[in-house]
């Protein structure tokens, strides 16, 4: 199977904010081929797009039953997971995506978020870190370094680098975090 051109439209399809059609099929029904595969994924990455992420679940976890799904696949089971309110499940479908990719940057970034909604900060901060350190220009990872560093950890000198790297990688196109920037700038006395 084509499973990286298909993965990595897909992912690239779910962050990026396009989507293609698809018709969904129910949990159990067997794959017959790359195509069909394709087609199911496009679907479930639609409902998610559209916001239905338990509605994409079904056909997710049949798809995971594929023959030796790649890292992004899992990255997107767990985006689902997450948005869907199940953290465990999420959590084990980014440890998935681990295990066949250590340094997979959006993984990375998710659990980071899941580590921040428990509370666990030092936690999310280590894995943003981690997240950039595979790809020091994943700018949503930046983003939400900068934020866990300024309004969770009240850290504005150290998040404003992280901030001002955010910006020149969006082309300060993100008004809201251009504020942010300058906030966290006049309170670290900059």
């Amino acid at each position: 199977m084509c499973w990286k051109r298909v993965i990595s439209t897909a992912l690239a399809t779910i962050l990026l904010g396009g989507c293609a059609g698809g018709s969904i099929v129910p949990k159990g029904t067997a794959l017959t081929s790359d195509a069909d595969f394709q087609r199911r994924y496009s679907g479930a990455l639609a409902l998610m797009k559209a916001g239905k992420h338990a509605e994409a679940l079904p056909t997710l976890e049949a798809l995971s039953a594929a023959p030796s799904p790649p890292a992004e696949f899992y990255v997107n089971l767990g985006i689902a997971y997450t948005r869907a309110d199940n953290a465990a499940r999420a959590e084990q479908a980014l440890q998935k995506a681990l295990a066949l990719q250590a340094d997979q940057p959006v993984a990375l970034t998710q659990l980071a978020v899941l580590r921040r909604t428990a509370g666990r900060f030092a936690e999310a901060q280590a894995f943003y870190q981690q997240a950039l350190d595979a790809e020091p220009d994943y700018a949503y990872a930046r983003l939400n370094l900068a934020v866990l560093l300024d309004v969770y950890l009240h850290d504005p000198a150290q998040a404003l680098p992280h901030y001002r790297r955010y910006l020149e990688l969006t082309g300060d196109a993100d008004q809201m975090a251009l504020r942010w920037a300058v906030d966290a700038e006049q309170r670290a006395g900059r």
